[in-house]
């Protein structure tokens, strides 16, 4: 095979040159060859600017000498240029122009320079057995349900009137009627009794120089002697599983500690109440009022007593008033009491 012989071989691939017209450039073509590299929001402006260079003059109206005779035919670079005339004539279509916004109502926080936001008033609260505050829609319901209102004579099933309870708080509440320096200190405590209703131990005996029994199943959350705030004052804190059988009620006692033996009474304090509270919702279970003129010239209050009957405790209300005091009451439950002589 001679050299001719490959050369003509090869002439089987090469382009007929005929075949192939060579098509001319112009400044439309170049700009929209560089618009695939450029910046999309800039593309628009560059070729607006030069499609109308590139444009030759319009004719006169009504023919002229350098009219273009109808029916003549367009150049490809002028067909091209009025090709992208036309796709930019939708940028300009729309009015370039802002239009407000219409704000209807208040204006959204979100808006508002930091600072001049309206404080939200804070909710009133109240304090719960636990010293936890609640709010004041919470509180209502929690402290002033009829539903819950324990009576002297009422025998209460309290594993019928919520099946989950195992923890409790005895709380109690007064306010002071006399002025801070003749505050009235009134005290909350608590007597395991036997099914003879005596105590077991002097442990038996919780108060505010014994604030725990039974293991911590049972304790004193600590000693109130003004009064003051909202809420619960002196709360005992109850778990029922960690009782021993043996015990069989839980008596709980309102006095009034008169170290100078001034005949202090109930007279100095209102509003004096006790009540359970479940320790799992901080939910009010039952709840006794005493009226002001029911414990007036005494100092000696026993609301209430918790009997165990099987698996199960009953509130039972009592409502027992007396002027033995504190002393007076653990000794009638077996409890050696040391006599203060001086």
């Amino acid at each position: 095979m001679s050299n001719t012989d490959d050369m003509g071989d090869l002439g089987n691939f090469k382009e007929d040159p005929a075949a192939k017209k060579e098509k001319p450039v112009s400044e439309t073509d170049d700009m929209g060859a560089l618009g695939k590299f450029t910046d999309p929001a800039a593309a628009p402006k560059r070729a607006r600017a030069t499609v109308a260079e590139s444009l030759p003059t319009p004719p006169p109206a009504g023919g002229g000498a350098g009219a273009a005779p109808p029916g003549a035919a367009t150049t490809p670079a002028a067909a091209a240029a009025a090709e992208d005339l036309s796709e930019l004539g939708r940028f300009a279509e729309d009015p370039d122009e802002i239009k407000p916004i219409e704000i209807s109502g208040a204006v959204p926080t979100d808006f508002l320079p930091k600072g001049s936001e309206k404080e939200e008033p804070k909710p009133a609260t109240r304090r719960l057995a636990d010293g936890t505050e609640v709010p004041a829609d919470v509180a209502k319901h929690v402290f002033d349900d009829e539903k819950n209102k324990l009576k002297k004579g009422d025998y209460v099933d309290l594993m019928h009137k919520i099946p989950s309870l195992k923890q409790i708080y005895v709380a109690c509440g007064w306010s002071q009627v006399t002025l801070e320096t003749d505050r009235v200190d009134v005290d909350m405590s608590l007597f395991l009794l036997d099914k003879t209703g005596q105590t077991r131990v002097d442990n038996d005996f919780l108060f505010y120089n014994n604030q725990r029994a039974c293991d911590g199943a049972i304790k004193h959350l600590g000693d109130n002697r003004s009064g003051m705030g909202d809420g619960d004052n002196e709360t005992i804190f109850v778990d029922f599983n960690g009782i021993p059988f043996d015990v069989l009620k839980l008596m709980v006692t309102i006095t009034i500690y008169d170290e100078k033996r001034d005949g202090l009474h109930f007279g100095g304090v209102n509003n004096l109440y006790v009540r359970l509270v479940n320790k799992e919702d901080n939910f009010e279970v039952l709840r006794m009022a005493i009226p002001d003129d029911v414990v007036r010239d005494h100092n000696t209050l026993v609301p209430f007593t918790l009997v165990r009957e099987g698996p199960k405790w009953f509130c039972e209300g009592l409502e027992k008033i007396g002027k033995e005091g504190l002393m007076g009451i653990a000794k009638s439950v077996g409890i050696i009491i040391q006599e203060d002589t001086g």
